[in-house]
């Protein structure tokens, strides 16, 4: 890659770097090699090997530009930014375009997504899991659980409420009755607070929707999908 010299004034006097002697006494005003970064650019980095490409300031105020590829902690690039280790950000990224994600993610918070998205391996934080069998009405926090799991000898009919179901936010409800002998009955309420829960209506594949519906004993198993689309509390059953 080029090596780099620091230009600290207008003018860059006679330089030797590797043995290559670079013209001295250039003055401002001069088509030579230092008005690559211009008068105004008083501070700053210029390559030496001037075939490798160039940082140029965008301006006196926004930094720096190049039409090279670039790379961190590799000189085998593959694209426009190519990274070698780990990275931090402590605001957001934003990405227009299709993304790969190779590995194991994980989120600890919300992830919202437009559009069609597809995963080998995803983790989302906030999983709940609970064997009561007694309790009648079971809240899931959706500001902290996103996948629930629920199997119990269920003995009697339950109700599941989903507080804090903002604009955006979905809740996973798995649910097994192991009641060897009694059917039960799940009902599932939400509210974007935690108050006010009203009946959700649950989709089954083009049927009449349903805000409640029967686990059988032994064996009856459901999955609920409870989700606040621009305000609009519902689901899906199956």
């Amino acid at each position: 890659m080029g090596q780099y010299l620091y230009v600290v004034d207008t003018g860059i006097t006679t330089t030797s770097l590797d043995g290559v002697s670079y013209p001295g006494g250039i003055s401002v005003g001069q088509t030579t090699y230092d008005l690559m970064v211009q008068e105004k650019f008083r501070h700053g980095i210029i390559p030496v090997e001037n075939g490798i490409g160039y940082w140029f300031e965008t301006n006196d105020n926004v930094g720096i530009y190049t039409s090279k590829l670039v790379g961190i902690g590799t000189s085998s690039l593959t694209a426009q930014l190519t990274v070698a280790g780990s990275g931090t950000l402590t605001s957001q990224l934003n990405v227009s375009g299709i993304s790969t994600f190779v590995g194991f993610t994980t989120f600890q918070q919300n992830v919202f997504v437009a559009g069609i998205t597809t995963s080998l391996s995803y983790a989302a934080s906030g999983t709940t899991t609970s064997t009561d069998a007694t309790t009648a009405i079971f809240t899931i926090n959706a500001s902290t659980t996103q996948l629930y799991h629920h199997s119990a000898s269920f003995n009697g009919n339950k109700t599941f409420q989903i507080s804090n179901l903002t604009n955006g936010r979905s809740v996973y409800l798995y649910l097994r009755n192991t009641d060897s002998l009694n059917n039960r009955t799940m009902s599932i309420q939400a509210s974007t607070t935690t108050s006010g829960y009203t009946s959700v209506g649950l989709s089954r594949s083009g049927s009449i929707s349903v805000s409640s519906f029967s686990l059988s004993a032994s064996t009856g198993t459901a999955v609920v999908w409870v989700v606040n689309i621009g305000g609009n509390l519902v689901g899906s059953l199956s």
